[in-house]
């Protein structure tokens, strides 16, 4: 079983606390000790020195509970440390309360009921690190600006170009099942995330409120984990260990497949090019390459290693070879969105091919055309968000577009390979897999050629074709190949052939 990360909402984030604490036989507040415990040895890592001056600030719930013991513990290591609690709430969580009896009486400490006091404290802040344990991830409405909370919140971001500021948990206003839309929250540098992801750290119009976040292990229960259930996951470095095989000594070509890349078009047979090398640079075992006429000597000269078949037509795609030679075909990228080749791609997707990839220009005509229903099943959908839009039409947020996502996955019988940052793999089963690699860097002209010809690779490999989640061990591959590269040749200057070259030796 390939070992994935899960994904909870809140009420089953709620579920494994409780559950945990049964099954280890201790007490909630032993639990937020461990949990403060573990982001405070995070926390004091970007301290310069002893000198750094520490604020905490913190809500009257659990988050606030974990945000004194924070205080505390910095307190006797040492570190220069003061709190303050914002009066949010009519009374205090018990664990919260305990927590504040533990405030040793020596750290400064101020209770703000009203804007001034806080104008008083926080005006003149400068070079701290600020912990924001005002919320956790419990929240169930946005805030209010007018509120002390909202405040609050809207006076710590004044400072963050000053201040460090490393949210607990998740960053104070901040929907972790994104059930509204964000308004006011914590923008933090840093967002230590107790025991697992949350959702919202995964979406765009989030990023301002995450900052750069890691995962905090409190030791919950591993084996509550297991058994809830979830729609989420998050395909890591131990998920991708599932590949790690040696070949067997007496496996052929044929043993990693034969991998056809049907596309390109009068000036666009470079995606083409890429997508072909990525296929053989992620162990394909044979590729072949059907262009254009006019593609036949840039794919003989650029390719060698791939064979090449020609369509009939010298500029443009207008049909396909026999393909049940084939063990995956990666199908569009560069192909133009001439009639003549919607008419091919009809043909290709009537032809009910096996492992079939669509990208670019082939999820364009089905947009186009309406060819939805052509797809074959388990097909691989690798759209960016333009392409998503055209495919399923607009959304108007990350929650609605991940809804979509999931709908059109289950309902289309196909995977679905949404590019971003965290690219999104949604499956036929109602499972969504989101990657953990990547950079910026790979935003550049036909990184998207190159994931297609890794899937297409991974896809066609023979010891592996019956497990689906070698599309999300594609795109992990496909983001660590751009983060290897981004280290050794800088975000600004990675090209598509260098993110192919970044998948030796990962």
């Amino acid at each position: 079983m390939i070992p994935l990360t899960k994904i909870f909402k809140t009420p089953q984030i709620r579920e494994l606390d409780s559950q945990s604490i049964r099954n280890q036989r201790i007490r909630s507040i032993d639990l937020m000790e461990r949990a403060a415990s573990e982001a405070f040895k995070r926390i004091i890592s970007y301290a310069s020195s002893y000198d750094t001056p520490f604020l905490v600030i913190a809500g009257m719930g659990n988050n606030g509970g974990d945000g004194l013991a924070i205080a505390r513990m910095l307190f006797e290591k040492g570190y220069s440390v003061s709190v303050i609690q914002i009066a949010h709430s009519s009374t205090f969580s018990e664990d919260c309360q305990t927590n504040k009896k533990r405030l040793h009486d020596k750290i400064p400490y101020t209770f703000i009921q009203e804007e001034k006091q806080l104008d008083e404290l926080l005006n003149n802040l400068r070079n701290s690190i600020i912990i924001d344990a005002l919320l956790g991830s419990g929240l169930s409405r946005p805030i209010e600006k007018d509120t002390l909370l909202g405040k609050t919140i809207l006076k710590i971001n004044t400072l963050r170009n000053y201040n460090l500021v490393i949210s607990i948990d998740i960053a104070s206003g901040l929907s972790a099942d994104m059930n509204f839309s964000t308004s006011i929250a914590i923008q933090p540098h840093y967002t230590l995330s107790f025991e697992l992801p949350k959702l919202a750290f995964l979406f765009p119009e989030n990023e301002a409120f995450v900052g750069k976040w890691e995962i905090v292990p409190i030791q919950l229960s591993q084996e509550v984990i297991q058994e809830l259930p979830t729609s989420y996951f998050y395909f890591t470095q131990e998920s991708a260990n599932f590949w790690k095989v040696s070949r067997p000594k007496f496996s052929h070509k044929g043993t990693y497949g034969h991998v056809l890349i049907w596309g390109g078009s009068y000036g666009k047979i470079g995606a083409t090019v890429l997508a072909a090398r990525a296929a053989l640079h992620s162990g394909a075992g044979l590729v072949t390459v059907y262009v254009p006429k006019c593609g036949y000597e840039i794919v003989q000269t650029s390719v060698p290693q791939s064979m090449c078949l020609v369509d009939e037509n010298n500029y443009f795609l207008t049909d396909i070879p026999e393909i049940e030679y084939f063990d995956a075909i990666v199908a569009g990228m560069g192909m133009d969105t001439q009639e003549i080749s919607a008419l091919a791609l009809k043909k290709l997707l009537m032809s009910r091919p096996k492992n079939l990839v669509l990208d670019a220009d082939a999820l364009n005509l089905i947009a186009k055309h309406q060819f939805h229903t052509l797809l074959p099943t388990n097909s691989v959908l690798t759209p960016h968000l333009k392409e998503f839009e055209r495919l399923f039409g607009k959304t108007h947020s990350d929650k609605e577009r991940l809804e979509v996502l999931m709908h059109q996955a289950i309902q289309l019988n196909v995977r679905i390979v949404l590019k971003g940052a965290h690219t999104a793999v949604a499956y036929p089963d109602g499972r969504v897999i989101f990657n953990s690699t990547g950079s910026p860097a790979m935003a550049t002209a036909g990184s998207g050629d190159v994931l297609s010809g890794i899937i297409g690779a991974k896809l066609a490999d023979k010891r592996f074709q019956d497990v689906p989640e070698n599309v999300s061990f594609a795109v992990f591959l496909h983001g660590l190949a751009g983060q290897k590269s981004a280290s050794k040749y800088g975000e600004d200057y990675v090209t598509a052939l260098q993110i192919i070259k970044g998948l030796s030796n990962l």
